[in-house]
């Protein structure tokens, strides 16, 4: 029973476990102990996470561009580990439909983080980013994960 696992905190054994929460390099104002990738993948390991989706600080906070290619970079070297999340900053709004279209054709990325710091509460280009996406020309740009492999 998965609950009786949860309690003896080992790793669970039959269930695919995925981290919906999780971010890419370091950030000056939050602890991560561990922030390299691969001590990212080595605690995913300790702790029997099969699958982590996460998005780059990079990204969330200044420069979207290069955290969502840095994310890329990441995701092509663990592709059956990470599920990357990218980001694009609603204060430049010529710029979110352009860089949906740009994460997924030279990176693959087709999840959205919505996590936006940018000094900005309106996120409504964001919104109409997704919304053009979701368009008849578009349709194939889904925000769903791909299947665990099999082991």
């Amino acid at each position: 029973m998965i609950l009786d696992q949860l309690k003896s905190a080992l790793p669970l054994e039959d269930v695919a476990v995925i981290d919906c929460h999780g971010h890419l390099g370091k950030w000056p104002l939050t602890h991560m102990a561990r922030p390299s990738l691969d001590e990212t993948i080595e605690t995913m390991d300790r702790l029997g996470i099969d699958q982590l989706c996460l998005s780059p600080f990079l990204g969330c906070f200044c420069d979207f561009r290069r955290g969502n290619d840095l994310l890329g970079e990441a995701v092509r070297r663990h592709p059956d580990r990470l599920l990357g999340q990218f980001t694009v900053n609603p204060n430049y709004p010529d710029d979110v439909l352009p860089e949906f279209r740009r994460c997924e054709k030279a990176h693959g990325l087709r999840m959205l983080n919505q996590y936006v710091r940018h000094g900005s509460d309106d996120n409504v280009h964001t919104f109409l980013g997704c919304q053009a996406l979701h368009s008849k020309e578009d349709r194939h740009f889904r925000c769903k994960a791909k299947p665990l492999a099999e082991a």
